[in-house]
């Protein structure tokens, strides 16, 4: 099975449940096409800021980075859309990655 934001690289899946890991320099954030949140918090750090959100549909947490400043506050929706080879997945029961 092809997974996007894996360079369209095949995955053999060994179990029924999958972990995905995307590191918060590896979304981008948008206003649509992407993974749906809520923004909880603005992390800001001078020439950078972390946007801690909250998936719309299952209340996981998501954190994404942008840089410098952000105009965006709590409450705001965005979309994070992950790279091109940003998404790593691993297996849920063993912690095995799945795609090198």
């Amino acid at each position: 099975m092809a997974i996007a934001g894996t360079n369209g690289k095949d995955v053999a899946l060994t179990s029924a449940t999958v972990t995905i890991g995307v590191r918060p320099n590896d979304l981008d954030i948008g206003t649509e096409g992407g993974l749906d949140t809520t923004v909880e918090f603005v992390e800001e750090l001078g020439s950078e800021a972390f946007l801690y959100c909250v998936t719309q549909h299952h209340g996981h947490e998501v954190v994404a980075r942008t840089d410098g400043l952000s105009s965006l506050r709590a409450g705001d929706r965005v979309s994070l859309v992950p790279k091109p080879g940003g998404v790593h997945l691993f297996d849920a029961e063993t912690g095995a990655r799945l795609v090198a």
